[in-house]
């Protein structure tokens, strides 16, 4: 992975922290970790990377503050066996 790719997989660590601490702490991980399969997927460049990371910051304001607003049930449905 080049240096700006290994830059935009700590912006989306450091990201991830905006969601509440529970949602944080279930799927932060996992959400890095689908950043980075989409980054290797992106194809080479600076412009791919930046486009890709500019689209997750976006997607990720929005989808913190919502669950902030009204969070989600998912965690709960996954403890109780429920499913996502």
């Amino acid at each position: 992975m080049s240096r700006i790719g290994h830059l935009a997989v700590r912006v989306v660590r450091v990201l991830v922290r905006l969601y509440p601490r529970r949602f944080f702490r279930r799927y932060g991980e996992e959400m890095v970790g689908s950043f980075r399969e989409r980054l290797l997927e992106s194809g080479p460049g600076v412009g791919a990377v930046l486009v890709l990371l500019a689209r997750t910051v976006a997607d990720v304001m929005k989808a913190a503050a919502t669950e902030w607003i009204a969070p989600s049930d998912r965690a709960e449905r996954m403890r109780s066996g429920g499913g996502g």
